[in-house]
């Protein structure tokens, strides 16, 4: 089963649906998630901190989702961005691009800029959310970050679709396991090879 197949599953008999994406890039995603869900009732916020991405996201997309043009990490305030070219436009990071990266994908390389970062707890308390079904997490090498500043926020989510680092692509980038030892109570429904589905077993959804 897919993942896109796994969110309908999980989505279909709930009255309403709140769903996250960490990092919606292009908006690909964005629009095959919310075409799952346009039956029903749903919340969708979709982060994305690149200035290049957000226009043609918010274009594409349309009321059917809050596009936040902010980064999701351990702080609130504005941090240092590596901008990936374009490329390879879908790698941009809070975390420090390696030489294994760029070794591996010579043709990569990126720019120094600053961007909006936000917790996901603050998010979450500035706008009353009280709870997340789905957590669509693409952040490169962020995960570290994410959860430091959402541990509030996912001790309410139910599902966290991850994506994770079988190497050392970003500085302090996490694997699998990495991930799930800073979850505690979490346990893996699915990996991906590169990207995982994680259940919050202490989630009342």
């Amino acid at each position: 089963m897919n993942i896109f197949q796994r969110i309908a599953e999980i989505t279909k008999d709930r009255p309403f649906v709140t769903i996250f994406e960490l990092g919606c890039c292009d908006g690909l995603d964005t629009n095959e998630i919310t075409e799952i869900l346009e039956k029903g009732c749903y919340a969708y916020y979709a982060f994305e901190p690149d200035e290049r991405r957000v226009k043609g996201v918010e274009t594409w997309v349309g009321d059917r989702v809050t596009v936040v043009p902010k980064a999701i990490g351990a702080i609130d305030g504005v941090a240092e961005f590596h901008m990936s070219c374009e490329q390879y436009y879908g790698s941009s990071s809070l975390r420090k691009p390696t030489p294994e990266l760029l070794e591996a994908f010579p043709e990569m390389s990126f720019s120094e800029g600053r961007v909006e970062v936000v917790r996901l707890d603050t998010f979450c308390k500035e706008n009353m959310i009280e709870h997340i079904d789905f957590i669509w997490a693409d952040v490169q090498g962020c995960e570290v970050d994410m959860i430091a500043g959402g541990r509030e926020a996912l001790a309410k989510t139910d599902y966290l679709y991850t994506e994770y680092n079988n190497g050392p692509m970003y500085e302090g980038c996490l694997g699998l396991q990495g991930i799930l030892d800073l979850l505690p109570g979490w346990t893996l429904v699915e990996d991906y090879d590169g990207d995982a589905l994680l259940k919050n077993e202490n989630a009342n959804g």
